[in-house]
């Protein structure tokens, strides 16, 4: 299969089959599913052992239980958290596949993507998806609201930390809900910065 499947078409939705997520759709091998508390999520590998996800997802835990795509399950540390952009990284002591992460321009607005996310049973649901331009206003906290996501088949149950994908890779992750079917995006760009910071610099 191809790694980045052609925008709009559904592959490694949740079936009967007993497969792994990555068998289903081999992007989902860096995606991970997080739990701190009654909070959930995904997240997904940007580097062989560093997670980024929504900051939401975390709130104000140390440590959060991972899940990996093939199963496994261990403690991840969160090293970063930054409530402006909405994101947070977490060091998980299981090296996973990063997901390339796109040229910050391809996050341009009215074209197609992807959510892979990795659903509670394990499977991979790959959701198709329109980029829209950012909305107006802040989210919870004054956080950024980034791009606005607009999700087919009622993918507005997409977990908050799911990684969005269009042919390049990776061009952000979902940070919250939004207003009607659709959830806000944290971009590629603030990705790259926020892995650029002198704070995961000792984590290398």
């Amino acid at each position: 299969d191809d790694l980045f499947p052609e925008p709009g078409r559904r592959t490694g939705v949740r079936t009967g089959q007993d497969a792994g997520a990555a068998d289903l759709d081999p992007r989902a091998a860096s995606v991970v599913r997080l739990s701190a508390g009654d909070r959930r999520g995904n997240g997904f590998y940007v580097e062989p052992r560093l997670v980024a996800t929504a900051s939401t997802v975390v709130g104000t835990a140390s440590v959060i239980d991972v899940t990996t795509s093939d199963g496994a399950q261990v403690l991840g540390l969160v090293v970063l958290t930054d409530p402006i952009s909405n994101l947070a990284v977490i060091h998980v002591p299981r090296a996973g596949q990063p997901a390339p992460l796109a040229d910050p321009a391809a996050s341009a607005p009215s074209r197609a993507v992807q959510v892979v996310e990795l659903a509670s049973e394990g499977r991979a649901r790959v959701i198709p998806a329109v980029l829209q331009a950012s909305p107006p206003g802040v989210g919870p906290g004054g956080a950024a609201l980034g791009a606005h996501l607009e999700l087919a088949d009622g993918g507005g149950r997409a977990a908050p930390g799911a990684p969005v994908f269009g042919d390049e890779g990776a061009i952000g992750l979902i940070t919250d809900q939004s207003g009607g079917p659709g959830r806000n995006v944290v971009g590629a760009r603030e990705l790259q910065d926020l892995l650029a910071s002198e704070a995961l610099a000792a984590l290398r």
